[in-house]
């Protein structure tokens, strides 16, 4: 990796926040020419790489005039187009990577995160460079601004599996991301498609783990969300945990309330007619039941930056008031 000037790299790409790790990141992705790359990368539609493809090509004349080249050169055409290709999907990833990098809030910015591992680097551009649609390469760039800013870790596991993805079920991923309730499993982002609401008896007191009959169990109608007919083609890649809608999910507590998330929104059940210390089990606030995301899921989860959808979450809404409870902006 080429020794920058960081300060400087920084300005360059007008960035205000603490970029350290990013500005490394794009450095060792896209080679030693890092400054010139920024000044250049606005009129890069004047020295298109396919561009150069062609008029290589062309040099080689029709019919059966590219048969004449030896197999050697051959052999090295294909690479340095190759290579251009994988450059240009290297810089717009990078381009990608500031851009959202400067959309993170700074709250989300862990000042005593560690330097981004060589090795991990090294297998993110390595998959990285092969990525030639436009949206997934804003997803890779989100990737990488959001390791560089610690706000997640995502494993070389997930990246590989990322580099795997198909436009359809990245689309596929980000729709039922609008619908996921976030919560935390230990430390970790965790993430389940919640399908019923059953935290509270008609008494107001907690229902028993084991359930009861006088629990108010409200049906969120997420079948009418995100494309629910094509969920089992998430579990077939490993998305959704095989254990089926047997999961509970469980929010964790503050003195604010119980706390969750929606899409990229965060929340928090607050006291309305009932408490929300009033309905815990073991310290902890019992949302509903559905389906768990597995652990590379909900690493997947963590990455994608969208709305929640705005059906659900009125519904959601409405559904918790039901309950005597209000949910609010976590802001």
């Amino acid at each position: 990796m080429s020794l920058i000037n960081i300060e400087v790299a920084t300005n360059a790409l007008g960035l205000e926040k603490p970029a350290h790790a990013l500005v490394k990141a794009i450095a060792q992705g896209i080679g030693a020419t890092f400054y010139p790359w920024q000044k250049s990368r606005e009129t890069r539609a004047d020295i298109d790489a396919f561009a150069a493809w062609k008029h290589e090509l062309s040099k080689l004349g029709t019919g059966t005039a590219q048969l004449d080249l030896s197999l050697s050169q051959r052999t090295e055409l294909r690479l340095r187009i190759e290579e251009e290709r994988f450059q240009i999907n290297r810089e717009a990833i990078a381009e990608e990577s500031v851009k959202a990098f400067k959309s993170l809030p700074i709250a989300s910015h862990d000042q005593r995160s560690a330097e981004i591992d060589d090795d991990w680097l090294d297998h993110f551009w390595r998959h990285a460079e092969r990525v030639s649609v436009d949206d997934l390469r804003t997803l890779w760039g989100k990737v990488l601004a959001r390791q560089a800013a610690g706000a997640t870790n995502i494993s070389a596991r997930a990246l590989s599996f990322l580099s795997t993805l198909s436009r359809s079920e990245a689309a596929l991923i980000e729709a039922v991301a609008e619908v996921a309730i976030g919560s935390l499993d230990g430390h970790k982002p965790a993430f389940a498609l919640v399908d019923s609401m059953a935290f509270l008896a008609d008494s107001g007191s907690m229902k028993d783990r084991a359930g009861s009959e006088n629990a108010r169990i409200n049906d969120l109608g997420l079948q009418h969300y995100a494309h629910a007919n094509q969920w089992s083609d998430l579990d077939a890649i490993g998305v959704l945990s095989q254990s089926g809608w047997a999961y509970e999910a469980f929010l964790p507590v503050s003195d604010k309330g119980a706390h969750l998330s929606i899409g990229k929104q965060k929340y928090l059940i607050c006291d309305g007619l009932v408490r929300v210390h009033d309905a815990l089990v073991a310290g902890q606030f019992r949302f509903g039941s559905g389906m768990k995301f597995s652990p590379l899921g909900a690493e997947l989860l963590s990455i994608v930056d969208v709305q929640p959808n705005a059906g659900f979450l009125s519904k959601v809404e409405s559904t918790v008031a039901g309950f005597g409870l209000r949910l609010v902006s976590d802001t």
